[in-house]
């Protein structure tokens, strides 16, 4: 059934629905690969935030909870932020950042990339 649709198609647009439906089938492929790239660069991103949770938290995790004298100091807001000292911590931040800045740049082009999809399937609907 699928293949009389396209010879109909074909006849019905003149040729033009053959050339439509191969750019339609590009673009399919190019979103393929595009889900691919950001699948990769979430999960790397999600394991570049695990990496720099141990890198700057791990020693609050203990298997006692924290003494009154040390959860009065958190609870104070007037106390100094805490900041990471560990030496990887920058480079792992400058990464995670990139990451981030690189997922927004290959969702924003899936975006348009979809939109071009939606046009050339309207086009060979008609």
């Amino acid at each position: 059934a699928r293949v009389n649709q396209t010879v109909n198609l074909d006849s019905a647009v003149g040729g033009m629905g053959s050339k439509l439906q191969s750019e339609f089938r590009e673009y399919e492929a190019r979103i393929f690969i595009q889900q691919t790239r950001i699948t990769i660069v979430s999960i790397s991103s999600i394991l570049l935030a695990i990496l720099i949770n141990e890198t700057c938290a791990s020693g609050d995790y203990t298997l006692e909870p924290p003494s009154l004298d040390v959860q009065l100091e958190m609870e104070r807001p007037d106390r100094e932020a805490r900041t990471c000292s560990d030496p990887l911590a920058l480079p792992l931040k400058l990464g995670s950042s990139f990451l981030a800045i690189t997922l927004v740049v290959l969702i924003s082009v899936r975006f348009r990339t979809d939109c071009k999809v939606r046009v050339i399937r309207d086009a060979i609907k008609g």
